[in-house]
């Protein structure tokens, strides 16, 4: 089963998310903000990170740049509102400098969340992993 660590500031985003994904078969554990996420990444095995940029304590480029020193084998999804400093749009553009494999503006379409997740992964949807998520996080 693929694991996936949610990072996110805001409870309602983070849980959504790990239910959307807990119900079509992913396992899925989340953190608040990247201090507590990479000592998450640390004790555990993950194939796909998914975190919020803007966040209190350390920000989620900040926690990417830590997972890439540690290894290159995860997968890393960036989510951003744009928070107070900036528009959504310049911190998806910067992903690229930090090796962000795919981005995202707030809100999110968790169809779209689960085909980048599968994309990254390369994996192949069993017949049960068809079922749509039908709200937007």
């Amino acid at each position: 089963m693929k694991r996936i660590l949610i990072v996110d500031d805001e409870p309602n985003v983070r849980n959504s998310i790990r239910i959307a994904l807990s119900k079509i078969g992913y396992e899925v554990e989340t953190a608040y903000d990247g201090v507590n996420a990479f000592e998450k990444f640390k004790a555990s095995h993950f194939d796909v990170v998914v975190t919020d940029i803007v966040m209190p304590k350390e920000d989620g480029m900040g926690l990417a740049l830590k997972i890439k020193k540690h290894t290159n084998r995860v997968k890393l999804i960036t989510m951003s509102g744009g928070g107070k400093y900036a528009h959504p749009e310049l911190y998806v553009s910067m992903n690229k400098i930090f090796g962000i494999d795919y981005s995202f503006t707030k809100p999110i379409d968790c169809n779209l969340l689960v085909e980048a997740i599968e994309g990254r992964l390369k994996y192949v949807a069993s017949p049960s992993d068809n079922q749509a998520i039908q709200f937007h996080i």
